[in-house]
């Protein structure tokens, strides 16, 4: 039951609603609008030879690739527009009875174009046709959004260092890379960059009008990448001042239309293939040893045709990586005289006096000392020696997508995409004590109906789903180590602070706390977009579900130990123990669910 006070709150919104609608209504003019960026308008004026408006003008525009079909009739003062067209090769038609019909072909429309087509009609028999060749204007006169497009051409033609498709997003203007270190962390974060100086965590990922984020707000995978190259037809980076259709970051929205069959069937087998061969070793690399292996292979498939001609239309592409990556690891381990208990003297000023004194070896760190290997490089004279290692980090991952398109009339149409990615990261440590293992799973899906109720209102339905699982874990390569807590599935950490004697410290050897980083959104849009007269109007409401379920484990969830020096460490002296108690409790994530809505 309403109260009071909740009938008034609607009145007000409900009076808010038409004051906004009356506003727009005594606007001049209203520039073509579009909802979540996916489609294009054409738009513009049919005039005769003098310069003269005509109105009742029959305007047909068609997809040449997929049959597809709208129309449009222009207005009292010669105007016409045709919103929400799918990007695509188009053929425009204007026929009025007692001139000569005028086609244009050719019109390439882009992901958020806003193309001005004006037709000059001559005076002629309506059977006679005036045929032109020729693109959309390239310059954007309808809109002050800064934005760039990275067009098919673009995406299959520049080259990509692992065929992450996010990388051409540094092409555009005002976007520059972030760097920022991720040690510790699950891979998630893509090919991070900045916009217009906003945060990377504030960009907005979309695909087909569904936002695709993970908890990290990015969209890698655990190989910190984004495959499915073949199956994107285009995408733009929008900096700044874009439509309020899109809401949520603040940051660039980085839009992508995918791929969908057409008229004829096209496909690509592709296999590519990166190796060390003709690779230069890096500083840190032995000399007397062989450059470290390296072999990548990307390979896969896509494909696309008519399962019904003019009706409906199915793409696929599937893409696999496999890479063995031969890292460079540096660790500083304890030499084998201070194994036995026999340190350097260090004198006032910090260095080594030449001289050696002994110490005891506490039977608790003995069992723990045969996880340091020897060093094989430098000694540093402290006690600690360089262990250099060239170990073998293998990435496999694979990806898959399929849309379909279905025509049922010429007014309904509807279109379903799944997207599924897995990949798996094993890296060993700086010891060849530990291998972590990064693990992710993505997929989503959207499905869109869009209705033409007339020339002058559509309206189009969208519904889709985002579910990413991201997880990082390690494993002792050679089997059962000790644990620091009770039921622990592997041993903590075990780290080292700057020692007195100007020593740096061990490398930490251990394994940090696990991450478990599921997370899920459902997403409902509905847009509407009116011609009335000279006004375009367009408005729309979405609700979004978030489920992220992370789990947070604690510093001391498999217990760590700090020791500041070389020698607490091998007299079990810790400076510090922390491990969490059997009540203490993890921290989950959150659920949350965002309302919003626009008119412009």
């Amino acid at each position: 039951m309403f109260t009071k006070s909740t009938d008034q709150r609607l009145l007000r919104a409900a009076g808010l609603w038409v004051l906004i609608l009356l506003v727009f209504l005594a606007l001049p003019q209203v520039s073509s609008l579009e909802g979540q960026g996916t489609t294009a308008t054409v738009s513009g004026t049919v005039q005769d030879e003098t310069g003269g408006v005509l109105p009742g003008v029959s305007i047909s525009v068609e997809e040449v690739n997929t049959g597809s079909f709208r129309t449009a009739v222009s207005d009292d003062l010669g105007r016409y527009r045709v919103p929400l067209l799918e990007p695509g090769t188009y053929q425009i038609q204007a026929e009025l009875s007692g001139f000569q019909t005028a086609v244009r072909t050719g019109v390439k429309l882009e992901v958020g174009a806003r193309a001005i087509i004006d037709f000059p009609l001559t005076i002629g028999e309506i059977t006679e046709r005036v045929v032109v060749q020729g693109a959309a204007p390239l310059v954007e006169t309808t809109t002050t959004s800064m934005a760039g497009l990275v067009d098919d051409k673009k995406i299959r033609d520049l080259p990509l260092n692992g065929r992450n498709y996010e990388q051409l997003a540094i092409l555009q203007t005002g976007v520059s890379t972030a760097r920022f270190s991720s040690t510790g962390s699950p891979g998630g974060s893509g090919t991070s960059f900045a916009a217009a100086g906003s945060r990377p965590s504030t960009n907005n990922f979309m695909v087909d009008g569904v936002n695709i984020s993970n908890y990290k707000d990015s969209t890698g995978s655990a190989a910190d990448t984004n495959l499915g190259v073949e199956s994107i037809r285009e995408f733009k980076v929008m900096t700044s001042t874009y439509s309020a259709a899109y809401g949520r970051n603040s940051g660039a929205v980085i839009n992508v239309v995918t791929q969908s069959g057409t008229n004829q069937w096209h496909g690509s087998l592709f296999e590519f293939h990166r190796n060390s061969a003709l690779d230069a070793k890096n500083f840190f690399d032995d000399t007397s040893k062989d450059i470290p292996a390296f072999k990548r292979n990307q390979f896969g498939f896509a494909v696309g045709g008519p399962i019904s001609q003019d009706r409906t239309f199915i793409f696929a592409n599937y893409e696999g990586l496999r890479e063995g990556l031969g890292l460079t690891n540096i660790a500083v381990v304890p030499d084998a005289a201070s194994r036995q208990g026999i340190l350097p003297e260090f004198g006032s000023d910090g260095f080594p006096t030449g001289g050696t004194r002994n110490i005891v070896v506490a039977d608790s760190v003995k069992p723990f000392l045969e996880f340091f290997p020897l060093p094989n490089g430098r000694n540093f004279g402290d006690g600690s020696g360089e262990f250099l290692s060239g170990p073998n980090r293998t990435t496999n991952e694979d990806y898959f997508s399929t849309r379909f398109d279905h025509h049922f009339t010429t007014q309904d149409n509807i279109f379903v995409r799944y997207t599924f990615d897995e990949a798996d990261v094993l890296t060993p440590d700086n010891h060849q004590f530990l291998e972590s293992q990064a693990f992710s799973r993505t997929q989503s899906g959207v499905i869109e109906y869009r209705k033409i109720f007339s020339p002058t209102f559509i309206n189009t339905a969208r519904f889709g789903v985002n579910r990413s699982f991201l997880e990082r874990f390690s494993n002792s390569i050679s089997g059962q180590v000790p644990t620091f807590v009770p039921n622990g599935q592997t041993m903590g950490q075990i780290r080292f602070g700057r020692s007195q004697g100007g020593q740096l410290g061990l490398t930490t050897l251990g394994s940090s706390s696990p991450q478990l980083n599921p997370y899920t959104s459902y997403q409902y849009s509905d847009d509407f977009n009116w011609t009335a007269g000279s006004h375009g109007i367009q408005g729309g409401a979405s609700v979004t579900r978030i489920q992220n379920n992370a789990i947070t484990f604690g510093t001391g969830t498999l217990g760590q130990y700090t020791f500041r020096t070389l020698e607490e460490f091998l007299q079990g002296q810790a400076q510090q123990f922390q491990a969490d108690t059997a009540e203490s409790t993890r921290r989950r994530g959150w659920r949350q669910t965002l309302f919003g809505f626009y008119l412009q």
